[in-house]
């Protein structure tokens, strides 16, 4: 995300939450010309995805708002895979135990 703002939007904090572990959100100010210049950025804010290699950077087009940036940010993290869940067995009922040291009357000496 390219920004003028010197703080980070609670909606892109929100974000960078929700797609942790699967995408790499950041968030880049309008005062670090090298990487403007280096991403042809004209326009405040910007969000570009980069996803790798020698395929050129996204730009997003959309409104700046959570369910469409959302969406668009789901088109590059990698699809989680579905994992089975184990089917638990019901435990085994253990008999009543006593306590060590404890004995019923029958039992004493």
């Amino acid at each position: 995300m390219f920004s003028e703002k010197g703080t980070t939007s609670s909606l892109w904090k929100s974000l960078a939450i929700e797609f942790q572990g699967q995408v790499i959100l950041a968030q880049t100010r309008d005062t670090q010309k090298n990487v403007v210049n280096e991403f042809n950025v004209e326009k405040y804010p910007t969000l570009l995805v980069l996803p790798g290699g020698s395929t050129p950077g996204i730009v997003y087009s959309g409104p700046m708002e959570r369910d469409p940036m959302y969406k668009f940010l789901s088109e590059y993290a990698p699809v989680a895979k579905v994992e089975e869940t184990p089917v638990k067995e019901s435990p085994a009922v253990k008999p009543k135990q006593e306590p060590l040291g404890m004995r019923s009357p029958r039992h004493r000496l």
